[in-house]
């Protein structure tokens, strides 16, 4: 485990042998970190409770939204003129929809969705999500009884370096 500045322990899911699953963003809880960004090998770290996805989504997750999340590096190239710039921003909306389009293929009914907010600190395996946890969706991988209808959360998978 490694350990945080205020010694804080951090849950490394890069060395579980099956990492894909949801991380609560619920305020309170555990750090958590993955390895991801492709060959980039980011480390971020979140707090909340770690929520494994079972097999009916892992291997949509791996098939299908880890392609799409692969292409994330385009979203901000380095833009020297007006034009990069607009094909940048171009690049940025249909990586978002594409994301929000396998998000749906995987979860169905728009039950996890790309959160706006927090798009441009998304990159490949850490996707930050907006979970609908109410048992409106039915297919939606957590309910949390007695919590709010929606919660934040990060959708993290194994990276692909």
């Amino acid at each position: 485990m490694q350990e945080t500045s205020n010694f804080e322990p951090t849950i490394q899911l890069w060395d579980c042998s099956d990492p894909i699953g949801l991380i609560l963003l619920l305020g309170q809880g555990a750090l958590y970190s993955n390895q991801t960004g492709g060959l980039m090998c980011h480390h971020p770290i979140v707090r909340g409770a770690f929520y494994p996805l079972d097999q009916r989504f892992r291997s949509l997750i791996e098939s299908d939204l880890a392609s799409v999340a692969e292409n994330l590096w385009c979203v901000w190239p380095d833009a020297k003129n007006d034009e990069v710039f607009a094909q940048a921003i171009m690049c940025r909306q249909q990586t978002i929809e594409e994301i929000d389009r396998a998000l749906h293929r995987v979860f169905g009914n728009w039950c996890v969705r790309l959160d706006p907010e927090r798009f441009d600190d998304s990159e490949e395996a850490w996707l930050y999500v907006v979970v609908d946890c109410s048992g409106r969706c039915t297919n939606a991988p957590v309910i949390l009884e007695n919590g709010p209808g929606t919660v934040k959360a990060v959708l993290t998978w194994v990276n692909s370096d």
